[in-house]
């Protein structure tokens, strides 16, 4: 589906892997042309020869989307790029054309084609999986038997690699390294002709195939964060609770869904309005559930929330979203007497499963903003039950510690009352 590739191409969010957009210093998502979307201003220049470069369907099927290689190459800046032994991690996805040569098949490369030191590439030739070159021959390489496939291929070079032993293999995500060499050839510490499709200016060992989301990041980066680009974009998440056109919700909602794989982090929105033009929250976060914190929304008012998951290499597809309704669940005024002075009560039952009951009175001669909320004993907020302007009565709210948006562990709780300058705090305990 097209929507999958361009979420790629989109400001990479990094949540656990904590990379930012410095260290991404060329990114060739190929969506209609050889842009670099790293912000870096490495675009790329096809040079067709006597061959061609053309847009062709990705590994997602979308048009326009990839290239097809056949004796071309594209030639692209090198801004930013890593010289010398410093760290980088070069990466693309390919698939191979069915014709078998003996020849090298370069898929990124960066240093001169000569015999004086190591080139930073990646490369196939029709029996190995090659990674690094050191004087024309693979230093590291995995082998791997032919096909047409999409495959992703990364290279990571290390901090203070030196010499061409030094590069590690990722193929289709996983390490591995079947014929290991450590040659006493330093790295190439030029970045001059910098190409994909082929070695460099040289028109030599063009790769023949297609070449999809090529990226040169200036550090190092580990197993998962390769793995995560290796299953990018990530999976859309599955919302759970609260239930969709669910009502009696509270102010304070946990927003809860199912757990992706190979993600980082999941952005949440929630709006009052269905088409998410203002929101309430805007939240990026790297766990499976958010608490609403107090405040933020109103009684009696319908909510949207929809949620997507990111990683390293690009982010999902939003959620359908779920709606919700809040109300102050269980609350009723008692009385009609005008209580003599503000008081908070023993909720009865106390201990309590699930349910328990809290009363207060609200004196005075006028409404009062009253807030009553519940708390877990590292002082947290969990539930807010009253958020409103209250006239002088006697009040009962009914607190459920499981259904609904959440279910409460056993333990001790205090619940608080704030309203008119009065304030008192009081202890129960849910036993399960």
């Amino acid at each position: 589906m097209r929507a999958a590739k361009l979420f790629l191409i989109l400001v990479i969010y990094s949540g656990l892997t904590n990379l930012n957009a410095q260290t991404l210093v060329g990114y060739w998502p190929f969506t209609g042309n050889t842009a670099d979307s790293s912000g870096m201003g490495n675009h790329g220049t096809i040079v067709s020869g006597s061959g061609s470069v053309t847009l062709t369907t990705d590994r997602f099927n979308n048009p326009n989307s990839a290239y097809l290689f056949n004796n071309g190459r594209i030639n692209i800046g090198s801004s930013g790029f890593p010289t010398g032994n410093g760290q980088r991690t070069m990466c693309a996805w390919f698939k191979r054309n069915a014709v078998n040569t003996s020849t090298a098949h370069y898929i990124l490369s960066i240093g001169g084609n000569s015999f004086d030191g190591c080139r930073s590439s990646i490369v196939i030739d029709n029996i190995n999986t090659w990674i690094g070159v050191e004087n024309r021959w693979p230093a590291n390489y995995k082998v791997w038997q032919p096909d047409t496939n999409w495959h992703f291929l990364c290279a990571v070079f290390p901090q203070g690699s030196t010499v061409c032993g030094d590069y590690k293999v990722y193929f289709d995500g996983v390490y591995g390294i079947d014929t290991f060499r450590f040659p006493n050839t330093p790295l190439n510490t030029n970045i001059e002709a910098p190409a994909i499709g082929c070695l460099g200016s040289a028109d030599v060992y063009f790769f023949h195939g297609k070449i999809d989301d090529v990226r040169l990041y200036s550090t190092a980066l580990n197993a998962t964060q390769i793995l995560e680009l290796y299953n990018s974009p990530p999976a859309m998440p599955t919302l759970l609770s609260p239930a969709n056109n669910s009502s009696g919700i509270s102010v304070t909602p946990l927003l809860d869904w199912n757990t992706v794989p190979f993600t980082s982090s999941y952005r949440v929105l929630l709006s009052s309005d269905s088409t998410f033009a203002t929101t309430q929250l805007d939240s990026t976060i790297n766990v499976d559930s958010l608490r609403i914190p107090p405040g933020r929304l109103a009684n009696n008012v319908k909510y949207y929330w929809k949620v997507r998951s990111i990683n390293l290499g690009g982010r999902s597809p939003y959620t359908a979203h779920f709606n919700f309704t809040t109300s102050l669940v269980g609350i009723n005024q008692t009385g009609n007497e005008i209580p003599e002075s503000f008081k908070l009560y023993n909720n009865y039952p106390n201990p309590f499963n699930p349910t328990t009951k809290i009363r207060f009175d609200i004196s005075g001669t006028s409404v009062a903003q009253t807030f009553l909320s519940v708390y877990d004993m590292l002082g947290r907020e969990v539930a807010t039950l009253v958020n409103e302007e209250l006239k002088p009565g006697t009040y009962e709210v009914e607190w459920s510690a499981e259904g609904g948006e959440t279910n409460f562990a056993s333990g001790v709780y205090f619940y608080k009352i704030v309203a008119d300058g009065f304030t008192d705090t009081k202890r129960m305990v849910l036993i399960k």
